[in-house]
């Protein structure tokens, strides 16, 4: 996709693919050009296509125009893919900074219809003054412990913790650590995703990897090849 909008004039940034009854559904950051941010969304042109190369953005972008009290509009992106709780109900979580305290948050929305949202309140919170979270990933890994994993600007790295998924009701859920945080590599590697393989039953992982001087170059940056991830 393009930055070929308006809403979207200074970038069309991160995201993640979600298979909802068999249709691909592509949530997304979209950026206007005073840098604003927003959540917006895109439909496969050919569900058919293997490589799902087109893509055709919502019509009534952007979803969501305003993140909640105390986060800036500029730190409001990076949606995960959307899980389902309770029945009918899709979640999702957008890395966010609240500004007061410099404290990163992944926010979470629920839908029923993929075009209308609400929000839900922080699903978990970093401590003050560590700054912004960004593409947050959450995924399961045994019945009962799950993994939730942030990039941190500051640090430049990125962490995941393991916890549990305390859910209830529609608006009581947040995620209970379990653990410290870890950092996923150690190396020059930041803003990874996951994604679940179920061909091989494995959950795979790639990140971004810097380079420096770009200013050479005129770009900067390149996508490791897939790893296998097991904790």
């Amino acid at each position: 996709m393009f930055p070929d909008e308006v809403y979207d004039a200074g970038g069309v940034f991160s995201g993640s693919i979600s298979i909802i009854d068999g249709e691909p559904i592509l949530a997304y950051t979209c950026v206007d050009g005073t840098g604003i941010q927003r959540h917006c969304q895109a439909s496969a042109v050919d569900v058919n296509d293997p490589y799902l190369t087109e893509w055709e953005k919502y019509p009534n972008n952007p979803l969501i125009d305003l993140p909640p009290a105390g986060v800036n509009r500029n730190d409001f992106r990076d949606p995960t893919e959307f899980w389902e709780f309770p029945e009918g109900t899709w979640n999702m979580l957008i890395g966010s900074r609240f500004a007061d305290q410099d404290t990163g948050a992944a926010l979470r929305y629920t839908t029923t219809n993929f075009n209308d949202y609400t929000y839900q309140g922080t699903f978990w919170e970093g401590d003050s003054h560590l700054g912004m979270w960004e593409c947050p990933d959450f995924y399961q890994i045994t019945d009962d412990l799950y993994v939730l994993h942030i990039a941190s600007i500051p640090w430049h790295k990125d962490f995941y913790t393991i916890g549990r998924y305390n859910a209830t009701s529609i608006t009581d859920q947040h995620f209970e650590p379990a653990s410290r945080k870890y950092v996923y590599d150690m190396d020059n590697w930041y803003a990874s995703k996951t994604f679940y393989d179920p061909t091989r039953q494995k959950r795979l992982i790639w990140g971004w990897i810097a380079e420096d001087p770009y200013q050479m170059t005129g770009w900067q940056g390149m996508q490791t090849l897939p790893q296998d991830r097991e904790l």
